[in-house]
């Protein structure tokens, strides 16, 4: 059983209650990109598991200077929002997207 209060009607992004939110917007934004992202999946093969790489790095050796590295650190996922720590954000007020 649910113990807390699920959305009964989808609107959209942005959407909130029965009005749309430009702040709102840009999370719901950010959401659907990560979904995204991640729907694709993720590839195993030579290429992606770089273990010629590691080896040449070696133990705690460094890998922002490789080739390799830089042709595909782009790949991951990154938030586009600058978000802040959940204590900073409650630090400030707890500020709603409403």
């Amino acid at each position: 059983m649910l113990t807390e209060p699920v959305a009964d009607i989808v609107y959209g992004l942005g959407g909130l209650e029965r009005t749309t939110s430009p702040e709102a917007l840009v999370v719901d934004n950010e959401t659907v990109d990560c979904v995204l992202r991640f729907a694709k999946g993720i590839e195993v093969d030579d290429d992606a598991l770089a273990l010629y790489v590691i080896y040449k790095a070696g133990l705690g050796g460094r890998f922002m200077g490789e080739k390799h590295t830089l042709k595909h650190f782009m790949e991951r996922w990154m938030p586009r929002l600058d978000v802040d720590s959940l204590g900073m954000w409650e630090k400030e007020g707890v500020k709603s997207l409403c």
